[in-house]
Protein backbone atom coordinates (compact mmCIF):
# COMPACT_ATOMS: atom_id res chain seq x y z
CA UNK A 1 0.00 0.00 0.00
CA UNK A 2 2.84 2.37 0.86
CA UNK A 3 4.45 1.77 -2.55
CA UNK A 4 1.17 2.68 -4.28
CA UNK A 5 0.91 5.92 -2.28
CA UNK A 6 4.55 6.82 -2.99
CA UNK A 7 4.04 6.05 -6.69
CA UNK A 8 0.97 8.27 -6.85
CA UNK A 9 2.83 11.17 -5.25
CA UNK A 10 5.75 10.60 -7.63
CA UNK A 11 3.43 10.86 -10.63
CA UNK A 12 1.92 14.12 -9.37
CA UNK A 13 5.35 15.52 -8.52
CA UNK A 14 6.62 14.67 -12.00
CA UNK A 15 3.55 16.25 -13.54
CA UNK A 16 4.08 19.43 -11.52
CA UNK A 17 7.69 19.72 -12.63
CA UNK A 18 6.73 18.94 -16.21
CA UNK A 19 4.27 21.82 -16.30
CA UNK A 20 7.01 24.15 -15.02
CA UNK A 21 9.13 23.47 -18.11
CA UNK A 22 9.73 26.79 -19.87
CA UNK A 23 8.66 26.84 -23.52
CA UNK A 24 12.18 27.71 -24.73
CA UNK A 25 13.95 25.10 -22.60
CA UNK A 26 15.42 21.83 -23.79
CA UNK A 27 13.22 19.14 -22.23
CA UNK A 28 16.02 16.55 -22.15
CA UNK A 29 18.46 18.89 -20.38
CA UNK A 30 15.67 19.89 -17.98
CA UNK A 31 14.95 16.24 -17.13
CA UNK A 32 18.65 15.40 -16.77
CA UNK A 33 19.03 18.34 -14.39
CA UNK A 34 16.24 16.98 -12.20
CA UNK A 35 17.74 13.49 -12.25
CA UNK A 36 21.21 14.74 -11.31
CA UNK A 37 19.79 17.01 -8.61
CA UNK A 38 17.73 14.19 -7.12
CA UNK A 39 20.73 11.85 -7.21
CA UNK A 40 22.93 14.38 -5.42
CA UNK A 41 20.29 14.94 -2.75
CA UNK A 42 20.04 11.20 -2.18
CA UNK A 43 23.82 10.88 -2.03
CA UNK A 44 24.00 13.69 0.53
CA UNK A 45 21.31 12.01 2.64
CA UNK A 46 23.04 8.64 2.53
CA UNK A 47 26.37 10.26 3.42
CA UNK A 48 24.88 12.09 6.39
CA UNK A 49 23.11 8.94 7.50
CA UNK A 50 26.34 6.96 7.42
CA UNK A 51 28.16 9.77 9.23
CA UNK A 52 25.98 9.21 12.30
CA UNK A 53 27.96 6.04 13.05
CA UNK A 54 30.59 8.26 14.68
CA UNK A 55 30.13 10.82 17.43
CA UNK A 56 31.67 13.61 15.33
CA UNK A 57 29.25 12.72 12.53
CA UNK A 58 26.29 12.98 14.90
CA UNK A 59 27.44 16.43 15.97
CA UNK A 60 27.93 17.47 12.34
CA UNK A 61 24.46 16.25 11.34
CA UNK A 62 22.89 18.15 14.25
CA UNK A 63 24.84 21.30 13.32
CA UNK A 64 23.73 21.02 9.69
CA UNK A 65 20.13 20.54 10.84
CA UNK A 66 20.39 23.63 13.01
CA UNK A 67 21.82 25.66 10.14
CA UNK A 68 18.98 24.54 7.88
CA UNK A 69 16.44 25.52 10.55
CA UNK A 70 18.04 28.97 10.90
CA UNK A 71 18.04 29.41 7.12
CA UNK A 72 14.38 28.38 6.98
CA UNK A 73 13.52 30.87 9.69
CA UNK A 74 15.39 33.59 7.77
CA UNK A 75 13.39 32.81 4.63
CA UNK A 76 10.16 32.71 6.61
CA UNK A 77 10.75 36.10 8.20
CA UNK A 78 12.09 37.73 5.03
CA UNK A 79 15.71 38.20 6.14
CA UNK A 80 17.07 36.07 3.29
Amino acid sequence: MAAVIVGAFAIFRGRAHGTELPAAADALAYAVGFLVGTGLLRLAGITLGLATKWEAGKVAVRAIGGAIAVAGLAFLTGYA
